[in-house]
């Protein structure tokens, strides 16, 4: 089952997202995404911080990915992942690029 990760990082900035995007490799033209990733929506938070938004054919592909790249190219920026807490859902709608428009999940 697909699932979607929601990660509001009060203390993040772009600059911050963008350096963590490059040690991951994902902001070169063709960059491939992560095994398992089938979206990747991130911003700026009103009020400051940011904001992603992703959907995963899988928990265990997400937590895959979190282990084994995202949290070291964090911690390797010098940010702190204490608390990093991210709200995490079973999809039960998903429309957009890839999706057939209304279908359910």
């Amino acid at each position: 089952m697909a699932v979607c990760i929601v990660q509001t990082m009060s203390n993040v900035t772009q600059q911050q997202y963008d350096a963590v995007s490059h040690r991951l490799g994902m902001d070169s033209p063709g960059a491939q995404p992560p095994q398992g990733a089938l979206a990747h929506i991130a911003g700026p938070v009103d009020g400051g911080g940011w904001c992603v938004v992703s959907e995963w054919e899988s928990t265990q592909d997400f937590e895959r990915f979190l282990n084994e790249r995202l949290l070291p190219a964090v911690r390797a920026e010098g940010m702190d992942t204490e608390g990093f807490a991210p709200v995490k859902f079973e999809v039960y709608r998903s429309m957009g690029v890839g999706h057939a428009e209304g279908s359910a999940r």
